[in-house]
């Protein structure tokens, strides 16, 4: 693959349902080649608040979904609705916007565990009917010399446990990696953080207060095939950047607060990172 000899990317995540006019205004004045987006479109106040209530019943094993079909009809309805106005906007910028899904996103697995009925679209529908928009769940695309990877992964998902979990991620981001043809020249993008690397919680209010909640798969791919760049979202508060060995690890911070990132690289290797605030 033949390396740009300089591209310019917007790193953004974390929209919850929302584009702040601010945002749009600070981006206007910036020209980027591409958008990598780490996801979590949908609104999530409400049913933020509702995993908070069992939080003892999850920390017990629990399964996320079994909490998931908890929430009402209508949170999920509007949830849904919610991911079409970051779209739009998504879709406006007019250069491809490579995207994993968050946490809080519906996808079509997603859907099929709820016990109401749903008559929205998706997000694999809503994106396969925008053509700069592409969704990089489990895939890998060539773009200006570069592979770009995503995976979303941690979402809602049918398993009993944890432990599960785990062990079908860990499988998938094997399967994933055997698509890499050089992580020097690789982009990894994901919603969720590495353990120990932009993911403890600071927000005092919260039940989860200074809690560490990056995944431990993620850093042990990290640290054993040092991709040039991870790009993650998930804690809010987390807005910065980290290095583990070679691989340069951004959060772009919320862009419901009016956060994102804009990153420079020159021939293969990184440049200028400006974050929004």
């Amino acid at each position: 693959m033949s390396v740009v000899s300089k591209m310019r990317l917007l790193l953004i995540g974390d929209f919850h349902g929302r584009v702040p006019d601010m945002l749009r205004e600070k981006l206007s004045s910036y020209g980027i080649d591409a958008c990598l987006c780490v996801g979590d479109l949908c609104e999530a106040d409400e049913m933020r608040q509702i995993f908070f209530m069992h939080l003892p019943e999850l920390r017990q094993g629990t399964s996320p979904a079994d909490i998931f079909r908890l929430i009402p009809a209508e949170t999920h309805l509007s949830a849904i609705d919610s991911m079409q106005a970051v779209l739009d906007f998504l879709a406006q910028l007019q250069v491809p916007v490579f995207l994993v899904p968050g946490n809080v996103d519906y996808l079509a697995e997603t859907v099929k565990l709820l016990t109401c009925a749903v008559d929205k679209l998706v997000l694999e529908e809503r994106i396969s009917a925008t053509e700069n928009l592409y969704l990089l769940e489990k895939e890998a695309v060539d773009f200006s010399g570069y592979q770009i990877l995503g995976y979303g992964g941690l979402r809602m998902r049918a398993v009993e446990a944890q432990s599960q979990m785990e062990e079908l991620c860990r499988r998938e981001l094997e399967q994933l990696s055997l698509k890499v043809v050089n992580w020097r020249r690789a982009i990894f993008l994901a919603h969720w953080p590495p353990y120990g690397t932009l993911d403890q919680i600071q927000d005092p209010g919260s039940p989860l207060h200074e809690e560490h909640w990056g995944t431990e798969f993620f850093l042990r791919l990290i640290e054993w095939r040092q991709p040039l760049v991870f790009a993650c979202g998930h804690i809010h508060e987390q807005q910065g950047k980290a290095n583990i060995g070679q691989t340069l690890v951004i959060n772009p911070g919320c862009a419901r607060e009016g956060q994102a990132a804009i990153l420079t690289l020159a021939a293969g290797k990184i440049g200028d990172l400006d974050f929004i605030r």
